[in-house]
């Protein structure tokens, strides 16, 4: 693996016993989810995933609020 740099991004909000983080060792650059060397895996919090859900869910939560509370089936 010379020359690749790793990605290094943290787990956000991650609490370990031992006060460390376990970064992810994927390639810096790589798709889809972040893999630590446990084999855990997380989304970047900033992914334009997490961002389409937030907009998803709160469209729904003001369609119900509009709608007087009434769930869309």
């Amino acid at each position: 693996m010379s020359g690749d740099r790793l990605c290094g991004s943290k787990r956000p909000d991650h609490r370990c016993t031992d006060g460390g983080h376990i970064p992810c060792v994927l390639r810096a650059g790589h798709d889809g989810l972040h893999q630590d060397t446990l084999g855990l895996r997380w989304i970047d919090r900033d992914s334009a995933l997490v961002e389409a859900l937030a907009i998803t869910f709160a469209g729904e939560q003001l369609r119900q609020l509009l709608d007087g509370g009434e769930q869309q089936p």
